[in-house]
């Protein structure tokens, strides 16, 4: 089977009708030939409503207004007419995305095909594409960056049954780094659960992407490792350095303090790295520092004000010392 990712442009506009349908949430909250998601998709905080029609190729978006559903939008579910079946729709907040749209194709050969919509300007648009084509001896996967109108692919051979690890050995040979992006960590995460099976891959990943100089797609991936595994160790030391070649300083030296902490409790003191060690203390030498200076400035304002309040300017207090 052929590849055939669909380049387009598109545009859901606010208000705009692509079905000329004018179903009333009401007229669809009980049907059950519609799926019901609660998510918010204009990002003003409040949970909105997105239906998907599973008998036909429809996708209506309501709008939370005042706790009443507004319909703002209907057009394609990717399903393409019964070729793909829909088989997710998640929130996914990252940058200018708000939803994540995966379908499967109905033939054979197994395809997946993965939509990253965004919201910019009161307009939704097709972000990112990802197809994803798997055979006996390899996977194809294709990624169309709307935005930059391009796309890549790359072939991963099916060598084991972890397909992280084929990413990471690609990714250590400095292969594929503009190909790895958040959206497409989004993607395996999805399709590979944080397990711990799978942690020390997804940690290995993290790094080699962070030595690759893809600071924000490590930084989103270890972010998601510490969120479910919380006394990670190594995790917070990668992270670290993650954010600290992102030039987030102050993130990073909280995260190397964490790492300190764990690896002090664990009985590892002696195998902390001493350059965090000094990152860290310089950073409390800093802060000691600020801390003395303010303290200095807030007791010359006080004296000021103490001699003002007794009547004696600085001038008087000079003269008076050089006479005496």
């Amino acid at each position: 089977m052929k590849i055939v990712l669909i380049k387009i442009n598109l545009i859901l506009l606010l208000l705009t009708s692509l079905s000329g349908k004018n179903l009333s949430y009401e007229s669809i909250s009980n049907d059950i030939s519609y799926d019901i998601y609660n998510i918010d998709i204009n990002n003003d905080g409040l949970k909105d409503i997105i239906a998907n029609n599973k008998n036909g190729n429809e996708l209506l978006f309501y709008i939370n207004k005042h706790n009443k559903f507004e319909k703002v939008y209907s057009g394609e579910n990717y399903s393409f007419d019964g070729i793909y079946s829909l088989v997710k729709i998640k929130e996914y907040k990252e940058g200018d995305n708000i939803l994540y749209i995966k379908t499967v194709f109905n033939g054979a050969g197994g395809e997946i095909r993965e939509y990253f919509i965004s919201y910019v300007n009161n307009n939704w648009k097709l972000n990112k594409s990802i197809s994803i084509y798997s055979t006996y001896l390899k996977t194809k996967v294709c990624i169309f960056n709307n935005s930059k109108n391009n796309e890549k692919c790359i072939n991963i051979k099916n060598e084991d049954n972890n397909f992280i690890l084929a990413i990471t050995r690609r990714l250590k040979k400095k292969l594929d780094i503009s190909f790895i992006s958040t959206e497409y960590i989004f993607s395996l995460l999805n399709e590979y659960r944080l397990l711990p099976i799978n942690l020390t891959p997804y940690n290995n990943l993290a790094y080699y992407l962070e030595q690759a100089g893809a600071y924000k797609e490590s930084i989103y991936l270890l972010e998601k490792i510490l969120e479910k595994y919380p006394n990670r160790i190594v995790a917070y030391i990668n992270l670290g350095d993650a954010y600290l070649g992102n030039k987030q300083k102050t993130k990073a030296i909280k995260a190397y303090k964490k790492y300190i902490e764990l690896m002090k409790k664990t009985g590892k003191e002696n195998k902390i790295p001493k350059r965090v060690l000094e990152l860290v203390n310089d950073s409390k030498t800093l802060a000691k520092n600020q801390s003395q200076t303010t303290s200095q400035k807030e007791e010359k304002t006080f004296f000021s004000k103490l001699l003002q309040w007794f009547g004696i300017s600085q001038h008087n207090k000079n003269m008076s010392l050089m006479y005496s």
